[in-house]
């Protein structure tokens, strides 16, 4: 692998980063981070940002990495504590040799503190725990949504906008095609984490501070693309990445934080499907696992983002969904719900649900996990992203919207 040609470009309304990328064998290919120009004091213009984000690809193809450019001193101090806690815990992972120009040290004075916020339970959490000192939301463009997804993009950022100017926060976005390169090579599950890095990389002049906001409870931790043991290795001099929630689980969050935030009632956002427009659907795995547990914490109809009535229906065959342990979502609130005898219609359908899920995985779901494996192993996962190639305007596909639901896309 070979980065190379690190160029920043500058117009009235955009900075940008670029550099060309080249795995062994493959064409190149231009990776970019853009941001607006009013965040140019904040762009770091070095290979860091480059090297965070195909790191772990590389480590998956056993590729060596050549830098025709200079990286971050304490990245490259890092990367050795990274690849052997990736190894660890994935044997598909493979040391590799990295090798830069020349290292550089921060010499910069950082103010901001920021966090990456997309307005779901986590980062919404993580906001309200540490409000008073966060000052500016980080938004990418290109992972979560797709580059091709405008509609999706611009409604989800004016929606960002509303909640960074009732809080008088800064909206930062960055626009990137990181996830387009290198989530052929391997699933974005594990491969995210390091393109987190890299935007924290790229935006580090002028970030001492960064939030990125945890979903897993820290006894229920498993090796993951992020982590609070790999996040802060992607940091620098003068940055410093804190993974922060895994003192609570997903209910948790939701019971003693999203339940207690007219702010969050109003804006969070969960949603897989996005269909037409709809800021949350109410019926995919995602919004439903989040509306029973809103109904957990008495919360549902305070809402303003979600349908007030749940579809018991699709709760009992949720189970199908293996993307998520069934089990795992439903019985805490099942606890609750019995406990306090409320929403007896709900409780029964979700017994049923978490009954059928305790007989495996429909035959249907098995096939698909199988060619899903496949794909990823020995296709190059050239079917999941023709799948994400037919979203080019503004909603998912009706085969995207079956992958969600058998939780082969989440």
């Amino acid at each position: 692998m070979v980065i190379d040609n690190i160029t920043l470009h500058k117009t009235k309304k955009r900075v940008k980063l670029t550099a060309d990328i080249t795995f062994k064998g493959g064409k190149t290919q231009k990776m970019y981070f853009s941001t607006g120009r009013k965040y140019e004091q904040f762009v770091k213009s070095d290979a860091s940002a480059f090297l965070a984000a195909v790191l772990i690809p590389c480590m998956k193809t056993g590729e060596n990495i050549i830098i025709h450019g200079t990286v971050s001193h304490k990245l490259l101090q890092n990367i050795w504590k990274i690849m052997n806690l990736l190894v660890s815990w994935n044997p598909d992972f493979h040391a590799i040799a990295i090798l830069p120009d020349d290292s550089i040290r921060d010499y910069s004075t950082p103010h901001t503190v920021a966090m990456f916020f997309s307005a779901g339970v986590d980062s919404f959490t993580t906001y309200l725990k540490h409000r008073k000192f966060v000052n500016h939301f980080i938004f990418v463009n290109g992972f979560d949504i797709e580059l091709e997804n405008k509609s999706l993009f611009h409604k989800t950022v004016k929606n960002i906008s509303e909640i960074a100017k009732k809080e008088k926060v800064n909206l930062i976005t960055v626009e990137t095609n990181v996830k387009n390169i290198i989530e052929p090579i391997y699933v974005w599950d594990w491969v995210h984490g390091g393109a987190l890095g890299a935007v924290a990389l790229f935006l580090r002049n002028d970030l001492r501070k960064l939030f990125i906001a945890g979903n897993v409870r820290k006894d229920q931790l498993f090796p993951y693309g992020t982590h609070p043991e790999l996040d802060y290795l992607w940091g620098s001099e003068k940055l410093v990445i804190v993974h922060d929630g895994n003192e609570y689980s997903r209910l948790e969050k939701v019971v003693h934080h999203i339940a207690k935030s007219d702010l969050a009632l109003s804006y969070l956002h969960v949603c897989s499907n996005n269909t037409n427009g709809v800021y949350n659907c109410s019926r995919c795995g995602k919004c439903t696992r989040t509306m029973m547990q809103l109904v957990a914490a008495n919360a549902l109809p305070k809402s303003k983002t979600f349908r007030h009535r749940i579809d018991l229906q699709f709760v009992r065959n949720r189970y199908r969904e293996y993307a998520y342990n069934y089990q795992f979502d439903a019985e805490p609130v099942i606890e609750i719900l019995r406990k306090e005898k409320r929403e007896p219609e709900l409780v029964e359908a979700l017994k049923e649900g978490v009954k059928n899920s305790k007989k495996g995985s429909p035959l249907t779901a098995k096939i698909v996990k199988t060619l899903a494996h496949f794909d990823q192993e020995y296709n190059h996962r050239r079917f999941y992203t023709f799948v994400f190639s037919l979203n080019k305007t503004h909603d998912r596909n009706v085969l995207f919207k079956s992958l969600v639901n058998l939780g082969i896309i989440v």
